[in-house]
C-alpha cells in the first residue's frame, strides 16, 4: 500500500523537515505541500490523499476547521495533528475535530511513521 500523502503547516522549514523524513519510505508518497487551512483543504478536496500531517494552528484557517471541513467531506482521508504545543485543549479539539492522531512536532520526526503504521493498522 503506498499512502499518499498531503503535509500542512505555515513553516516551510517544518515541511521540509517532514518530507526529508518521510522520503525514507518506499510506502509513503508525498502528493503537495499546504501553508494555511484553507489551502489544505484545496489541496485534499483535489489531491485526495490517503493521508495529511496538519498544523494546528495556521493561517487564515487553523488546522482544527480545516480537518473538521476535510473530514465531513471525505471521512477516510486519515489526518494526523501536529503541534509545538502539549495541551489537552488542543488535543480535546483534535479529537472532537475528527483527527486521527495528535503528535508533539519535537518528537514527529523519531514516531511519524510508527504513528502513520498505527492510524493505518499496518503495525
Amino acid at each position: 500500500m503506498i499512502i499518499k500523502t498531503l503535509i500542512a503547516d505555515d513553516s516551510q522549514i517544518f515541511r521540509k523537515k517532514v518530507i526529508d523524513v518521510l522520503k525514507k519510505y518506499t510506502d509513503i508518497q508525498i502528493l503537495g505541500e499546504a501553508e494555511t487551512g484553507e489551502e489544505a483543504v484545496n489541496k485534499a478536496l483535489t489531491l485526495k490523499p490517503d493521508l495529511i500531517i496538519m498544523d494546528v494552528r495556521m493561517p487564515d484557517m487553523d488546522g482544527i476547521i480545516a480537518t473538521n471541513t476535510i473530514k465531513n467531506k471525505y471521512p477516510e482521508i486519515k489526518i494526523i495533528m501536529a503541534s509545538i504545543h502539549d495541551l489537552a485543549e488542543y488535543r480535546a479539539a483534535a479529537k472532537k475535530s475528527g483527527a486521527d492522531a495528535y503528535v508533539l512536532k519535537r518528537s514527529i520526526f523519531h514516531h511519524l511513521y510508527t504513528e502513520i503504521k498505527n492510524v493505518f493498522n499496518l503495525a
